[in-house]
């Protein structure tokens, strides 16, 4: 006994925060301060597959593709926000 599954799937992430932050000098002083929102959003596309082993054990295997989000103001840093990335996992399943 075993059987075969498939599943492809589509997503959205979208996220905000309001972010307040102070940058302090080397007296301990405020020398920046400021408040900003921020909002993200993202799309995410995936397979799934599935094989049963009996009728308790499944071995599941994903893969899938987020795509980067929407480019923040002024960024700068060595980590690019908008640039997609793969993701993937392998599970077994134990049903008792």
């Amino acid at each position: 006994m075993g059987g075969f599954g498939l599943v492809a799937g589509f997503g959205y992430d979208a996220l905000g925060a309001d972010v307040d932050y102070e940058v302090a000098g080397s007296a301990g002083l405020v020398v920046t301060a400021a408040s900003t929102s921020i909002d993200a959003s993202r799309r995410l596309y995936f397979v799934s597959g599935s094989r049963a082993f009996g009728i308790v054990l499944t071995l599941v295997l994903e893969a899938g593709l987020a795509d980067g989000f929407d480019p923040l103001p002024d960024h700068v840093g060595a980590f690019d926000p908008t640039r997609g990335s793969l993701f993937g996992s392998a599970a077994f399943r134990l049903t008792i």
